[in-house]
């Protein structure tokens, strides 16, 4: 049976959205369904090159939604945390008996770029909303963005967008059991499966400059300290070691950071809050090894730990000390009570021990 599909979402050449869509689009296609592609970006991500497509592409504001009623057998829409990727749909969607692919475990960015592009009073709006959706009292004073940790456990905003539609498909199982507290439809969690294959081992270094990039920071901020500290409270790793971050940093995080490089003598790390999945091998070109700051979890990984384990390099990630499952052979764990010790003894083991260390990575990208 063919059915009529709308793949909404953003269809550009930076989005990696719109990468995983073209794969998907032309799975839809080959199946023998009609498929069109209806574009969700706002400016700028608007003005960016098109993803070329052999199925049809139009914007969300040329369609109505009546035709999404009553003309289409599934409207499938992508939700990520960028407003100028995802804005054109938020006015509405919920009107149209949608399907959610949710990319992202947090939205309250979001939701709070909506909000005050196009509410007279975003204060208001955002505290109502944050009441509607995790009851009366959860407002608390300040910036809505003020903490990545609070945003992630107490006001997320996942499920808000979820309220809105018929189904939902989400990146891991802490954002499907968020997504059922209030989706009316299904809810899947679909493990992370992106892929890296473009991404080539770095030799080890034999020496000077140790380049580690820090993933994930943009969800999980409690773990950024300790790795400054491990570096920066060891002669050799501060004069050997530099530190740069790959995920969107928030700015009270970033002085904090810099404030705390300074006083422990070390290089201010670079920042790169965003890349596509096809700039994801010149971004890691230079880098030696990786610290992955979210959960690591073998069952549920978030899409930062595939990244990580797929890198080619030596991987550090952070473990709850129950979790009998991590690969001893394959990463290096990290307790969060001992976080900065063990993030130390790691990094100095790595370079002591460069083969090992590579034959690790080899064993994880497996």
């Amino acid at each position: 049976m063919s059915l009529r599909i709308i793949w909404a979402g953003p269809w550009n050449e930076r989005s990696c959205i719109a990468a995983f869509g073209l794969q998907m689009v032309a799975e839809l296609a080959a199946r023998g369904h009609l498929v069109e592609v209806v574009r969700t970006e706002l400016e700028p991500d608007a003005s960016l090159t098109a993803r070329l497509s052999a199925v049809p592409t139009r914007w969300w504001r040329d369609v109505s939604i009546h035709e999404l009623r009553r003309d289409v057998d599934a409207v499938i829409v992508n939700f990520g945390d960028s407003y100028s990727g995802c804005g054109a749909m938020l006015d509405n969607f919920a009107d149209a008996g949608v399907i959610g692919i949710f990319h992202d475990r947090i939205l309250a960015r979001l939701a709070d770029s909506w909000v005050h592009d196009t509410s007279p009073d975003p204060y208001a709006r955002l505290r109502r909303m944050v009441d509607v959706t995790y009851g009366s009292g959860a407002w608390r004073k300040g910036p809505f963005l003020a903490s990545a940790d609070a945003v992630m456990h107490g006001r997320p905003m996942l499920e808000w967008f979820a309220a809105g539609v018929c189904g939902a498909i989400t990146a891991d199982a802490w954002a499907a059991e968020r997504a059922r507290r209030i989706c009316a439809g299904p809810v899947q969690a679909l493990t992370a499966a992106a892929q890296f294959a473009e991404l080539e081992p770095k030799p080890p270094s034999a020496a000077g400059e140790f380049v580690i990039a820090m993933l994930g920071a943009d969800e999980d901020t409690r773990h950024i300290d300790a790795v400054v500290q491990a570096i920066g409270e060891s002669d050799r790793l501060r004069r050997t070691c530099r530190l740069k971050f790959v995920g969107y940093v928030e700015g009270s995080v970033r002085s904090r950071v810099l404030r705390l490089a300074a006083r422990l003598r070390m290089l201010a790390p670079p920042w790169c809050a965003w890349a596509s999945t096809e700039e994801l091998p010149a971004l890691l070109s230079d880098v030696d090894a990786v610290i992955c700051t979210t959960g690591f979890s073998l069952e549920h990984p978030s899409p930062w730990a595939v990244l990580a384990l797929c890198s080619a390099r030596p991987a550090i990630v952070f473990v709850d000390p129950a979790d009998g499952g991590i690969p001893q052979d394959c990463v290096l764990a990290s307790t969060p009570a001992n976080s900065a010790a063990d993030v130390r003894t790691h990094l100095e083991w790595i370079l002591g021990n460069p083969s090992a260390a590579y034959a690790m990575s080899e064993r994880a990208s497996a």
